[in-house]
């Protein structure tokens, strides 16, 4: 994205799983648009899409305090597998 406000680089160097997230954050502090770019396994690139959809929308905040790896893993026991 070439207009993100921020830009976040994780990695696991026990898999060599990199990812990069890319938000666009309004002046009111709302994630307006949320982007990602993974080398990894499916489930590294299927958890951050599920990431990247959940926050949209939400503030900073809320999205920091409300999003939680047991909301995910409910959220990606929905998808079929």
């Amino acid at each position: 994205m070439e207009d993100a406000t921020v830009v976040a680089i994780a990695g696991n160097p026990a898999c060599g799983d990199m990812i990069t997230f890319y938000l666009k954050i309004t002046d009111q502090q709302v994630i307006e648009k949320a982007t990602f770019e993974s080398y990894g396994c499916a489930a590294n690139i299927a958890t951050s899409s599920i990431v990247t959809e959940m926050i949209k929308g939400l503030t900073l905040e809320k999205a920091w305090n409300d999003i939680t790896w047991k909301k995910l893993l409910r959220k990606s026991a929905a998808y079929p597998a």
